[in-house]
């Protein structure tokens, strides 16, 4: 019998998880996804760069 991993985030984790995904599938800008996470374009960067890292594995 497989175990199954459950993981927990809060609702601001999965909408910025959910804003990110939609930057890198270019439906979002960088500017626009920082508007909508009350963080700048910069910060928006350096996420979208870590999660495009995990991506390509």
């Amino acid at each position: 019998m497989a175990v199954k991993d459950i993981i927990i985030v809060s609702r601001r984790e999965l909408k910025q998880l959910h804003i990110i995904q939609k930057v890198l599938n270019e439906e979002l800008s960088q500017v626009e996804a920082g508007e909508i996470l009350l963080l700048s374009s910069r910060q928006i960067r350096r996420i979208v760069n870590q999660a495009g890292c995990c991506q390509r594995r």
